[in-house]
C-alpha cells in the first residue's frame, strides 16, 4: 500500500481566470487553457474548481453528462435550476450532488445581492451511461 501525500495548492498556484463576473481557480486542466500536465486528474476526479461569482450573475443553462457533480457553498447563496424541474437556493455550508447520467442541463447563479463562493468537484461515475 502506498502512502498518500497531501500537498496544498494555493489559489494563486492553480490555473485561474478572471472573467469580471467570475474568478475561477482550477486544480485540474479539464475545463481551461491551464496546461500543466502533471495536474490533469486524480483517480476518478476530473474537476476541482473554486469559483467566485459576482452578485446577479452566473453560469447560464449548460449541459453535462457522465459526471457526478458535488457543489459546496463556501459563502453566499447559489441558485440552481435544472432540466428535471428542480430549483434550489443553496446556502452557505450546503452540499449538493448532481448525477448527470446520460445528460442534464442546469444553471447556477449568485442568489440575491451578494456574490457566491463555491467549490465544484466532478467525478466519473462508478457505473457509466445511467
Amino acid at each position: 500500500m502506498s502512502d498518500i501525500q497531501i500537498v496544498p495548492r494555493r489559489s494563486e498556484e492553480r490555473g485561474n481566470a478572471d472573467h469580471g463576473w467570475l474568478k475561477t481557480f482550477h486544480t485540474f486542466r479539464l475545463l481551461c487553457t491551464y496546461q500543466e500536465s502533471k495536474h490533469d486528474r486524480y483517480g476518478c476526479l476530473r474537476v476541482i474548481n473554486e469559483d467566485r461569482v459576482a452578485a446577479h450573475t452566473g453560469f447560464g443553462t449548460h449541459s453535462h453528462r457522465e459526471f457526478e457533480i458535488f457543489s459546496y457553498v463556501v459563502d453566499g447563496e447559489l441558485e440552481h435550476k435544472d432540466s428535471m424541474g428542480n430549483t434550489e437556493i443553496l446556502p452557505r455550508g450546503f452540499v449538493q450532488l448532481t448525477s448527470a447520467g446520460t445528460g442534464i442541463s442546469h444553471s447556477e447563479k449568485a442568489h440575491g445581492s451578494k456574490p457566491v463562493h463555491f467549490l465544484q468537484i466532478w467525478s466519473l461515475p462508478s457505473v457509466p451511461r445511467l
